[in-house]
């Protein structure tokens, strides 16, 4: 019973962090794509994203944002997910940077979240011909 107890005690194990998300494929004689993820974190505290990890390609954090009428692309060293908060990446703004990539639509693409408290989550992503994404997927 004593384990039970504190078991049930542990708030880590009651929260979720859910990611869904999307990668571009890659244009022909390119080696640069991007991938879109929907983080939602259920848990009262933050969780901050500090690496991720594909295999066979560098992967960075990178906003896009307009300064001064100028788009300007800038690699972030961590994103944070609010505690009960929603992060969208989108085209045009926040993105996974996919350098080294050969993806082909159809395929899936695992990536490896690591994030700053140590744990680390994969995440499947499916391969979308360039111009999708704008919908949703129904598994």
């Amino acid at each position: 019973m004593a384990l039970l107890a504190l078991l049930g005690s542990s708030t880590a194990w009651a929260c979720e962090l859910e990611v869904t998300g999307f990668a571009r494929e890659t244009i022909p004689g390119q080696s640069m794509s991007a991938a879109y993820l929907h983080l939602r974190n259920d848990c009262e505290a933050a969780r901050t994203l500090v690496e991720v990890t594909a295999q066979g390609m560098d992967v960075s954090i990178h906003e896009t944002r307009e300064v001064d009428g100028r788009v300007q692309m800038r690699a972030l060293k961590q994103l944070v997910v609010p505690a009960s908060g929603i992060v969208r990446m989108a085209p045009g703004g926040l993105h996974l940077m996919l350098e080294g990539a050969a993806l082909k639509a159809g395929q899936a693409l695992d990536v490896v979240l690591k994030f700053a408290d140590g744990e680390s989550q994969t995440v499947a992503l499916a391969v979308e011909k360039i111009g999708a994404g704008k919908h949703h997927h129904h598994h």
